[in-house]
């Protein structure tokens, strides 16, 4: 029995419904395309945390004329379309909404036929650039168990998008620090994309990334540590279930001395 019931306005009752009708549709996606804009740099990175967050499988990519491209996987392009997955894609439209210029397109299945359509959205918003890092548990979870323990690498949610022009760009999570040195590497955790997510992070280290960066990607997707070279400055962590603190300042700490190509395509200490 419901005994109480908070208030709303009527326009705060118009937006909701305005917000469920384009997020009652995205369950019924295949693919979803956004284009982002803002003038406030940490505004991306909120977003790109809030999509992480969410556990979206997505692939971001700079356009040339400033802003983001995001390819969205969306429930239906999955082998069982999951609703889970879909509830996520929906949250995930409050924080696209956010940014100073954005724009959406979705490839639908629609109706119990699954025919296909195509739903468009644009519109402008204020970013917050207070907002508060999005972190999932479990990397919250290891940031909690990595600070508890005696090593000179100070660990901290990561706030650098690592681009490499042309070939794809980067979220870490967590960012580690050598308390004497002052060298850094990043961490970032694939544990549930998929395996073609890792093989584009692999790539992208290949092609020259000039950042120190561990992989930490779950056993479920079948990838070798072996598949980067250990003269490279990136790293494969594999683990089943949950991530350990200790392997993973093991790798960081392996490559702490190891050589990064500068932009030019050099070595860099």
């Amino acid at each position: 029995m419901i005994t109480r019931l908070a208030s709303i306005t009527a326009p705060h009752l118009v937006a909701t419904y305005d917000l469920a009708q384009p997020q009652a549709v995205l369950l019924r996606a295949v693919r979803v395309i956004v284009e982002v804009e803002s003038a406030i740099p940490g505004a991306y990175r909120t977003l790109f945390r809030k999509l992480k967050f969410l556990r979206l499988l997505c692939t971001i990519a700079p356009r040339a004329q400033g802003g983001y491209r995001i390819e969205i996987d969306g429930p239906f392009s999955l082998f069982e379309s999951s609703t889970r997955y879909g509830l996520a894609l929906a949250l995930a439209l409050p924080a696209i909404r956010e940014l100073d210029r954005w724009s959406l397109v979705a490839d639908l299945r629609w109706g119990t036929a699954r025919t296909p359509l195509r739903c468009r959205l644009d519109g402008r918003g204020e970013p917050d650039p207070a907002a508060a890092p999005h972190l999932a548990d479990d990397v919250r979870a290891l940031l909690d168990a990595l600070r508890a323990l005696d090593t000179p690498w100070q660990a901290t949610p990561a706030t650098e998008i690592l681009d490499l022009p042309g070939h794809g760009v980067c979220i870490p999570d967590l960012t580690f620090e050598h308390a004497r040195s002052g060298e850094r590497v990043h961490l970032e955790v694939l544990g549930f994309w998929s395996r073609d997510a890792v093989w584009k992070r692999v790539e992208l280290v290949e092609a020259g990334l000039a950042h120190r960066i561990v992989f930490a990607v779950g056993h479920h997707l079948r990838v070798s540590e072996a598949a980067l070279d250990i003269e490279l400055p990136g790293a494969l962590y594999v683990y089943k279930r949950t991530m350990s603190a200790k392997a993973i300042v093991e790798r960081i700490d392996a490559l702490g001395t190891v050589r990064v190509p500068d932009r030019r395509g050099a070595a860099a200490p």
